[in-house]
């Protein structure tokens, strides 16, 4: 069976993709670190990190 050439995705295209999902997972992560340590003032922290 042939695909479309349209609907194929390029290999960068999959690099990033998969580069994006582990880096996303890797910012939540952090903020359960954060919270963790920081007990009731996580918020801070993680409000902080989400505008820088």
């Amino acid at each position: 069976m042939k695909i479309n050439k349209v609907y194929q995705v390029s290999p960068i295209y999959v690099f990033f993709l998969i580069h994006s999902a582990q880096f996303g997972a890797g910012v939540l992560g952090f903020a359960r670190i954060i919270a963790k340590k920081a007990g009731y003032d996580a918020w801070i922290g993680v409000v902080l990190a989400g505008i820088f």
